[in-house]
């Protein structure tokens, strides 16, 4: 827990690092630029990839029992916005993706059946993962297939 508390506190330091004259307020939110490319390896450090699918990557499918449909990545117009994957990253269960099957995404108790990485990684890892899944959306990648019915 302590890890996580630095993680985060790191984050919001980096956050306020933005506020160079002429910034706009937006920037000044924004996590400084991650690298996609050692993001990707952090992706397969964390064995992020058991369990979820990028669209359009070179990596092996999921392999966790019963799957998981928390699909990454695909042709939609926007990626979703930083602060949406710090927090699925590190607190997972603030918020289940609506649309899915959810007796797959969660545990008995309704918790998220991703665990925490707060304390498993460091905040230049969770920026650089952020910067790889932010880079596999946008309207040239891969199409998504559509939610599946509930």
């Amino acid at each position: 827990m302590r890890r996580l508390f630095v993680i985060v506190v790191c984050c919001v330091a980096l956050l306020g690092c933005r506020g160079e004259r002429g910034a706009s307020p937006a920037e000044r939110q924004m996590l400084p630029a991650g690298d996609p490319i050692a993001g990707k390896e952090v992706f397969v450090k964390m064995h992020c990839g058991d369990c979820h699918e990028i669209y359009g990557s070179d990596l092996p499918p999921p392999t966790i029992d019963p799957p998981v449909p928390a699909y990454l990545g695909g042709n939609q117009l926007a990626a979703p916005d930083e602060g949406y994957l710090v927090t699925a990253i590190l607190d997972p269960s603030h918020e289940i993706a609506p649309g899915w099957m959810e007796e797959l995404m969660t545990t008995p108790e309704g918790a998220s059946r991703m665990p925490e990485y707060g304390d498993a990684m460091t905040a230049r890892e969770l920026v650089d993962l952020v910067a790889f899944l932010r880079s596999r959306y946008g309207p040239d990648a891969p199409a998504a297939p559509p939610s599946p019915e509930p």
